[in-house]
């Protein structure tokens, strides 16, 4: 049970902290640019995009449909698990907490985290659907090479941590002594 809030936490966290960078950035483009700048700088990812992979002006117009009407369904959604996670936190922080509360609490935010990730998913396929097949694997071909660049400037971050910290325990600057 104790397992199953630390990960309903977790999750709950993750997900806020995504969605607040989300906003920030959100705000940050709005503040400095207006409306615009956030879109402009979206325009510039997928027109880069585009351009990798031949989209058509039809296609960017059914993109942008596709995106504007997962973000009319998303808001509210957005809205409501900000709101779900207040409360639970509230619950959490109670000076005498329930814990039957608290996991119906964390129940309720689950449920729209879920949600979500379905209307993230439905509108990739979306998307998906509207690339031709060699669209597709061009796609396809690219995440896999981004995929394979993250996993080894990942692997190699942690070459690197390993092998300082093997230094450090060759020269005996981290072994304490009695």
């Amino acid at each position: 049970m104790k397992s199953q809030i630390k990960q309903s936490l977790l999750a709950t966290t993750l997900v806020l902290f995504m969605a607040s960078f989300s906003g920030l950035a959100q705000a940050h483009d709005s503040d400095r640019d207006g409306d615009e700048g956030h879109h402009h700088h979206h325009h510039c990812h997928h027109h880069e995009m585009g351009d990798k992979l031949g989209i058509t002006p039809e296609q960017h117009k059914q993109f942008e449909t596709i995106r504007e009407e997962e973000h009319s369904q998303a808001e509210p959604l957005r809205k409501s698990m900000f709101e779900k996670h207040k409360a639970l936190r509230e619950a959490m922080h109670a000076s005498n907490p329930n814990e039957d509360d608290v996991l119906a609490k964390a129940h309720e935010l689950s449920q729209i985290q879920d949600q979500l990730m379905q209307l993230h998913i439905q509108t990739r396929f979306k998307m998906r659907a509207v690339l031709t097949p060699e669209q597709q694997q061009k796609m396809s071909q690219w995440k896999a090479e981004r995929k394979a660049d993250f996993d080894e400037h990942r692997h190699s971050e942690w070459r690197e941590d390993r092998d300082h910290s093997s230094e450090g325990d060759a020269s005996g600057t981290n072994i304490k002594s009695d």
